[in-house]
C-alpha cells in the first residue's frame, strides 16, 4: 500500500531555520501566536501547559489546515506522537518542587503534565481527533518507528489518515543526554562549575506530517524510505536539532513535492540523531 504525504505543520524554536521551515518560536506565547488563525483560540486551553505541549498542538493544527482534510474524516484519523525524552520541562519542574518542598507539596498539575501522553491528550482533545492514538518514546529511530506505526494503522484499515507529530525539547540537559547516547565527548557539554546546568531554560520544537492511504487535496506524493542509505547529499537544514532533522526534512519535502510535475519524483537523504543516513523517495505517481 502506498503511503501519501498530504500535509505538514512545523514549529521551530528560537534558533534560526532556513528555507521552508523559517518559522520561529522561543516560548509558549510565541508558539501559540503562530501562523494559523486557530492558534489564538488555543491559548486559553493551553494556559497550564508548557512549551512542549504547545508546540505539539500547534504543529498539528497547522498540519490539519495544510492537509485540508474534511472535519468528519479528520475526526476518525489516527494520531501518533513520537519523542526522544518526553517533556523534560514539566518533569524537571515537578522534581524541583519535590526537592524544595517535599512530596506532599508537589504540584499535581506539573505531575500530570510530566506524563508522556499529555501532549497527545491535549492534541486529540483540542483538534477533536478521536481515532486510534499512540505515544512513542525512543532514543533512536524515533521518526521511522512513527512512520511504521502510521503505515500499520492505514494498512489495517483502522483509519484513512494519520497525523504523525514529532516533538522535542531542547536544553543543555537534553544535549548532554543526546551526546552520551551517540558516544560523543561530554567535556564540551558539561561544566562542573555550572550550578544551573540542569535548570537551564527549555524550548520546544515540533513537526507534524499528515499521512493518508490515498491522495488528498494537497498531496505532495507517495512516500517510501530506506534506512541505512549512505550515498548522496543530505538536505541542509541549519538551526534544526539533530533529533528533529528527519522530520524537518520530510516537512520540507511536502512543499518541494507539490511543485513537482505529475510524473515527477524527489529523492531525499536525511541524517538522524545518530548520524545514520535515511533515504526517502517522494513520487507523484
Amino acid at each position: 500500500m502506498k503511503l501519501f504525504l498530504n500535509g505538514m505543520g512545523a514549529v521551530i524554536d528560537d534558533r534560526p531555520a532556513e528555507g521552508l521551515l523559517a518559522r520561529s518560536a522561543s516560548n509558549k506565547e510565541d508558539i501559540c501566536a503562530g501562523s494559523s488563525e486557530r492558534n489564538s483560540s488555543l491559548r486559553r486551553e493551553l494556559r497550564r501547559s508548557g512549551s512542549f505541549v504547545a508546540a505539539a498542538v500547534t504543529a498539528l493544527a497547522e498540519a490539519v489546515d495544510d492537509s485540508k482534510i474534511p472535519e468528519r474524516r479528520r475526526s476518525s484519523s489516527a494520531l501518533i506522537l513520537t519523542q526522544s525524552y518526553g517533556d523534560p520541562d514539566s518533569t524537571a519542574g515537578f522534581i524541583d518542587e519535590i526537592l524544595d518542598y517535599g512530596v506532599e507539596q508537589g504540584s499535581p498539575i506539573k505531575f500530570a503534565h510530566s506524563s508522556l501522553n499529555m501532549a497527545l491528550a491535549y492534541a486529540a482533545k483540542l483538534l477533536k481527533i478521536t481515532g486510534p492514538t499512540l505515544s512513542l518514546v525512543n532514543f533512536q529511530d524515533t521518526i521511522l518507528n512513527g512512520l511504521t506505526a502510521a503505515r500499520t494503522y492505514l494498512e489495517a484499515g483502522l483509519c484513512r489518515d494519520a497525523f504523525l507529530i514529532h516533538c522535542e525539547s531542547n536544553s543543555r540537559l537534553t544535549q548532554l543526554i543526546a551526546a552520551a547516547a551517540c558516544g560523543r565527548e561530554l567535556e564540551s557539554y558539561l561544566s562542573a562549575t555550572d550550578e544551573n546546568y540542569f535548570r537551564a531554560a527549555f524550548s520546544s520544537s515540533a513537526v507534524c506530517l499528515s499521512l493518508g492511504d490515498a491522495k488528498g487535496i494537497s498531496t505532495a506524493g507517495s512516500l517510501d524510505w530506506t534506512p541505512d542509505m549512505n550515498e548522496g547529499e543530505c538536505l541542509p537544514l541549519s538551526g534544526i536539532d539533530s533529533r528533529l532533522s528527519v522530520a524537518a526534512a520530510l516537512a520540507s519535502a511536502v512543499s518541494l513535492g507539490r511543485a513537482l510535475p505529475s510524473d515527477g519524483f524527489l529523492k531525499l537523504l536525511a541524517e538522524d540523531e545518530a548520524g545514520r543516513r535515511i533515504g526517502f523517495l517522494l513520487s507523484k505517481q
